[in-house]
């Protein structure tokens, strides 16, 4: 986020985005996002890292099988609601 001096600023808001500039002037500041916001910038990220692992997998069993355990792993957490599951390496 952008760091503001002293002045008189005018804030606008788009798209979920706060921007600040200087009265008369055209440039403007990002000064904050709303949560939503940065989620879905945070998810795209991930879907961006996770989706060539998945289409690689497709093509490499032992990647295919990482990921296998990875899920089992998730839906044992999650159906158990643990924070931790007991893990033996293979």
């Amino acid at each position: 986020m952008g760091t503001l001096t002293s002045g008189t600023y005018v804030y606008e808001r788009e798209g979920g985005r706060t921007y600040a500039r200087k009265v008369g002037e055209l440039d403007r500041v990002l000064i904050g996002e709303d949560y939503s916001v940065q989620l879905v910038q945070r998810n795209k990220e991930i879907a961006d890292e996770w989706i060539p692992i998945v289409q690689a997998a497709e093509h490499n069993p032992a990647l295919q099988d990482a990921l296998d355990r990875a899920k089992i792993l998730y839906e044992l957490t999650r159906k158990h609601n643990l924070q931790t599951v007991m893990h033996h390496p293979v």
